[in-house]
């Protein structure tokens, strides 16, 4: 060992000794102050989610378990509804009569009739509150169910449901 290493294992040594150098300690950070933070921001999850077909199905889905629908009539509407809009809520479907004159029109999720359904002293206000509401929508759906009264859909009534079921 040279001079030079063994004054400077000395004099670790020495700083060891006397708590300036720890050996096999690591640091401590000082402490500083903590900074006060926000909590963090919940994130809002809309209760039923209409953007996609998944999403759609089981939003009425959920509906029909809240509305407590048993199982084959929850499988009912849901057939009646993808036969009709296929769960989009932004569907769409001109009515015309035998000339090709558009005479009404059918509005999301449920393909709401604006003729009958939809306008002043109707059952709903305007297209914007049937689209921008397919949850309502949905829950008006099942009361016309309860009342017998599902073949106000052409999908019930035709029959064309039953191959969804």
């Amino acid at each position: 060992m040279t001079l030079l290493e063994s004054l400077k294992r000395d004099c670790l040594r020495m700083l060891e000794i006397l708590g300036i150098l720890r050996e096999k300690q690591p640091l401590q950070p000082p402490n500083l102050p903590v900074k006060p933070t926000s909590p963090p921001i919940p994130t809002v999850v809309p209760k039923y989610l209409w953007d996609n077909f998944a999403n759609s199905r089981h939003s009425v889905r959920v509906i029909c378990d809240e509305e407590k629908l048993t199982l084959q009539e929850k499988n009912l509407i849901c057939a009646v509804i993808q036969a009709e809009s296929n769960f989009n809520n932004k569907a769409t479907c001109k009515n015309k009569n035998k000339d090709g004159i558009v005479t009404s029109t059918d509005w999301g999720v449920i393909q709401l009739n604006d003729k009958w359904h939809i306008g002043t002293g109707k059952s709903f206000a305007s297209v914007e509150y049937v689209l921008s509401n397919p949850d309502i929508m949905v829950r008006w759906m099942i009361k016309m169910f309860r009342a017998g009264r599902l073949n106000l859909w052409v999908a019930f009534k035709n029959g064309s449901y039953k191959r969804y079921l």
